[in-house]
């Protein structure tokens, strides 16, 4: 026999399938398109991969010619059966053809819950992706992509070996062992997809329970605005109110009304599903105001008040006459003197006065950073906001003393173009 392929690696692998099964019975020599093909080729049964080769080749035949009809390895499938349906996977292969091949037999099997895009060499359009599944052409695969799941070259499936040995004049010889073997294959497939089912079963009661304990009403929807899941919370919930009138075909977060009281309601989209997280309004207001507590309790807070303040000057005491009154209000305060008179202590001290007493006092020295770091200090910045910015972003101060008090000292030291953002920040 000799088998033609397109690439090397698809030779070789094929070659160990027919050397296991009928090696011992003839010879079996392999040539590749990749690694070229000699001029004439004489044999019992020249086997091509694809019967795209029979136009590539300008070669002589001498010898039955068949075409070597493939499936997918079943011994990676669960590989397959891991990957999540949210995102597009690229199946890459060494032609369009044998690419799309890949994908229907894959389909065909019923795993229809990932998007698979066939990619090959010189495919122009397609979506990016993060992952890429191959069967053995991992060279194919863009350099972008971030996981590979290789699942083995396809082998030559059940019935073109039949026709073999049919045509060899030895099925009689094989064929016991021949069914033996691709029913072992079998059920080894039905064992790993049980498994599979099992433990999607398993994780799915499991996250159920996770969500049936959180506080918030979190439920599921399908393309149809069927409720396909709702965790304990969101059960009570969705008897008295119809989903429709909460949602609508925006991402991201709304607020909306439940009795009288608001929700913050966040919509995420999962492939053909959406999942809805309600909170309550009054829940997060009480977090974050035990959340800046928790902030002052890390020295976010004041050490003077008015009683520290130690003078008897008319001066000092009309200072502290005045401070007391501006405590009361909610208007931002300049306070100027020479460097060491006292001016962060009556900041601390007219914040220990004000409503704002309970909540964080937050100081920075704005002549102590370049301006670049003040920025950053000031507004916080996002994620990724800029090189070296920290995993999960950082808040500002702004953020951080939320109804509490900043106090910016020598803020005649802050550049001009962080004045002007400055002054919006203090007019609102």
């Amino acid at each position: 026999m000799v088998l033609v392929s397109q690439g090397e690696n698809t030779s070789r692998m094929l070659t160990n399938q027919l050397k296991d099964i009928i090696g011992d019975l003839i010879t079996i020599e392999a040539h590749s398109m990749e690694k070229g093909i000699p001029r004439d080729l004489k044999a019992d049964i020249i086997l091509l991969t694809h019967y795209t080769l029979l136009e590539d080749l300008d070669i002589n035949f001498d010898g039955k010619v068949m075409l070597a009809k493939r499936s997918i390895n079943y011994k990676y499938l669960d590989l397959i059966l891991q990957l999540s349906s949210d995102l597009p996977v690229l199946l890459v292969n060494d032609t369009k053809i044998t690419a799309e091949e890949t994908v229907y037999q894959i389909k065909e099997l019923g795993i229809n819950h990932i998007n698979f895009i066939p990619y090959y060499p010189g495919a122009k359009e397609f979506p990016e992706a993060e992952i890429a599944v191959t069967p053995g052409e991992s060279s194919y695969v863009p350099n972008y992509i971030k996981k590979v799941v290789d699942i083995g070259c396809r082998l030559i499936d059940l019935t073109t070996m039949v026709e073999i040995l049919r045509e060899l004049g030895l099925l009689e010889e094989r064929a016991n062992y021949l069914s033996a073997r691709y029913i072992r294959e079998l059920v080894e497939l039905n064992k790993n997809l049980i498994s599979a089912r099992d433990d999607v079963i398993n994780s799915k009661k499991q996250i159920e329970a996770v969500l049936d304990l959180v506080k918030d009403p979190i439920f599921a929807l399908d393309e149809d605005k069927k409720i396909i899941f709702a965790n304990n919370q969101a059960r009570k919930i969705l008897k008295k109110i119809e989903v429709e009138k909460i949602v609508n075909t925006g991402m991201g977060n709304d607020i909306v009304s439940f009795k009288g009281e608001k929700m913050i309601m966040t919509q995420v989209s999962l492939g053909k599903s959406l999942v809805i997280h309600l909170r309550f309004a009054s829940d997060i207001a009480e977090m974050e105001e035990k959340l800046r507590i928790e902030a002052k309790e890390k020295g976010f807070f004041t050490k003077y008040t008015f009683d520290h303040i130690v003078g008897k000057s008319p001066a000092i005491l009309k200072a502290i006459e005045k401070a007391k009154k501006i405590a009361s209000s909610d208007s931002n305060v300049l306070i100027y003197g020479e460097t060491g008179t006292g001016k962060e202590i009556f900041a601390q001290a007219i914040h220990s006065a004000s409503k704002r007493s309970k909540f964080p006092f937050i100081a920075i020295n704005c002549s102590a950073l370049p301006a670049n770091l003040l920025e950053s200090e000031l507004f916080g910045y996002e994620e990724g906001a800029f090189t070296g910015a920290k995993k999960g972003g950082k808040p500002g101060i702004f953020e951080m003393a939320n109804r509490g008090t900043v106090f910016l000292d020598e803020i005649s030291e802050i550049p001009v173009e962080i004045q002007a953002r400055l002054l919006r920040v203090l007019q609102e």
